[in-house]
């Protein structure tokens, strides 16, 4: 029981969970932050394999789409400023985009290259 409390208490500082509402909880609960933690994996792992080394410059709608956060009209939206522009110079100018912020651009930076 406190290797179970220790490890949840160690997946909710990583931010993989949601921290219980109670200290002492049941052994059901662990199978709902087990289920939680492994859909969270496996949704990770689709998202980043294919989104980790976009280059803002060269890709389209569609591989722009892989990156969580960015939906099919801001992907859009990219591809347009970039037709309009040209390249982009920096991850940053993707500000310039509507619909990406600061809290927004902070979240997708690490997946695109120039």
């Amino acid at each position: 029981m406190k290797f179970t409390r220790f490890c949840v208490a160690l997946l909710c500082a990583a931010g993989l969970v949601a921290a219980p509402m109670t200290a002492s909880f049941a052994a059901s609960s662990t199978d709902n932050v087990t289920s939680t933690v492994s859909k969270n994996v496996e949704t990770t792992k689709k998202a980043l394999p294919a989104a980790k080394s976009i280059s803002l410059n060269k890709a389209t709608a569609d591989e722009l789409t892989a990156v969580p956060g960015i939906g099919p009209k801001t992907a859009e939206a990219i591809v347009q400023y970039r037709k309009v522009n040209g390249n982009f110079e920096s991850v940053d100018d993707l500000k310039k985009i509507k619909g990406i912020g600061e809290k927004t651009l902070q979240k997708i930076a690490m997946f695109f290259t120039l």
